[in-house]
């Protein structure tokens, strides 16, 4: 099948650009969805906090924008983690509101100021370039590119927590040098992904989510095993402004079904670190400031990732699972209201391909050598 065509067909379908209105969480949670093909791509995402634009005023936080470049940061210890801030009428990242907002107990802080839920829809773009790598036992080489894509609608709920729901497009074109052993030229990824969660206005907070996808190579009629049924339940819990518990478990539906722990702790010091120190993702963080007006931030991040597709060869259905560990480092920056990007740059490293029925001539599990990946991407 075309793959420039499934592309073409999967754009067209995305949603409406972002809806403005919002509702902020009042301390910089760790991204909570670890669904689909990879923990590392997520809606509540590895880049999507917004800095925070203003500083509170006598009467409560007013967002007016800075008299000079870049954003300012009141003191972490001003901030009351167990008020409820409610839903604002404006959203600051548009600029200052027409007149000071009422004393609610709420001001930014930390180095991604107060973490939005953005209201109706959200897009995501990712690529990724794995370099040509030998094939573990034979004169064989194998390079991989990646595409990924997400479009998201966010929603309250009548009783205050929100629900959000996203389609999921990823194409992951694979290349090889040199290579006897049966493996798809192109392989897709179709998914939805639903979120119930609640707002974090309270020491407790928690998030489900379902993810079923479609993971094949188009080649013929897909069978069940190119079906992907992932899910988890998470919960956190905040004892200071500085500190929050993430305890919860994941599931992802791959060749060898995993049940993992999603467990850690998120630590921001004060306002320039922050330390995302989870399992199965984690990542630390350091604020640089405002380059050419555009707040930047450089970050160390790590992760384990699976992903599983179904694909035919000869004939012959089959479903295989590639497996690897990350180490990346990279930079992120805010280019606008609700505008982010980020490239990162690291290594690549235990590289297992595993069958799942070994059904095709001459499949077998192999590993393939640690190398090099980049990856970059636009969040709006």
């Amino acid at each position: 099948m075309n793959a420039s065509l499934v592309c073409l067909a999967v754009l067209v379908s995305a949603g409406p650009a972002a809806d403005v209105r919002t509702v902020y969480r009042p301390s910089p949670m760790f991204e909570a969805a670890v669904r689909g093909q990879s923990p590392g791509q997520t809606y509540s995402g590895e880049y999507e906090e917004l800095p925070p634009l203003g500083a509170p005023g006598a009467a409560g936080p007013t967002y007016a924008a800075p008299a000079q470049p870049g954003p300012t940061f009141p003191s972490i210890d001003s901030f009351n983690p167990f008020s409820s801030p409610g839903p604002m009428s404006y959203d600051p990242f548009l600029g200052a509101p027409p007149a000071a907002v009422p004393n609610s107990g709420y001001a930014p802080y930390g180095i991604h100021g107060p973490q939005p839920y953005k209201l109706g829809w959200r897009s995501l773009y990712d690529v990724g370039y794995i370099p040509e790598e030998s094939i573990e036992g034979t004169p064989a080489e194998l390079e991989i590119f990646e595409f990924d894509a997400e479009w998201r609608y966010t929603q309250p709920t009548e009783w205050g927590w929100l629900f959000s729901m996203a389609k999921e497009f990823r194409l992951r074109s694979y290349g090889e040098a040199g290579s006897t052993i049966p493996f798809p030229d192109e392989v897709f990824h179709l998914g939805w992904d639903f979120e119930l969660s609640t707002p974090a206005n309270a020491p407790w907070s928690f998030e489900l989510g379902f993810s079923p996808s479609l993971n094949t190579d188009f080649e013929d009629n897909s069978t069940s095993d190119a079906w992907n049924w992932d899910g988890r339940g998470i919960a956190f819990y905040r004892t200071s402004p500085q500190l929050t518990w993430v305890g919860g478990v994941v599931y992802w539906d791959r060749v060898r079904d995993r049940l993992l722990p999603y467990a850690g702790v998120i630590w921001t010091p004060n306002d320039i670190y922050e330390f995302r120190l989870i399992f199965p993702e984690g990542r630390i963080s350091k604020f640089l400031g405002t380059p050419w007006g555009v707040a930047t931030w450089f970050y160390a991040r790590g992760e384990f990732h699976v992903e599983a597709y179904e694909f035919e060869d000869s004939g012959f259905k089959d479903k295989y699972e590639i497996s690897d560990w990350r180490v990346l480092l990279g930079f992120r920056s805010e280019n606008g209201p609700g505008i982010s990007t980020f490239i990162e740059g690291g290594w690549i490293f235990d590289r297992q391909i595993e069958f799942l029925n070994r059904t095709v001539a001459g499949t077998d599990n192999f590993d393939v050598s640690s190398g090099f990946i980049v990856r970059g991407g636009l969040r709006y």
